[in-house]
């Protein structure tokens, strides 16, 4: 019920860790998200909507991250190799 008064905050955040992925810097796009996220759940934005909006977003920048940012996915395979 109150989601079209928390969609514009969810796309000022979402439309930032976007282009800093894109930049590339993935490290300060998660950590953006994630105090974003803190924020908007101590401001009183349901769980429900964040996850509702949280749970693509975050599929979606993984997808972008392995396929167009291969320096992430040899990272991640050089971490998981030990």
């Amino acid at each position: 019920q109150h989601f079209r008064s928390t969609a514009p905050a969810l796309a000022v955040v979402g439309l930032v860790c976007g282009l800093t992925a894109i930049e590339p810097d993935m490290g300060t796009a998660l950590l953006l998200g994630l105090v974003s996220t803190v924020v908007l759940l101590a401001g009183g934005v349901p769980l429900r909507h964040l996850v509702m909006v949280g749970a693509p977003a975050v599929a979606i920048l993984g997808l972008f991250a392995l396929r167009k940012l291969a320096y992430v996915g040899n990272r991640i395979a050089a971490f998981l190799d030990g």
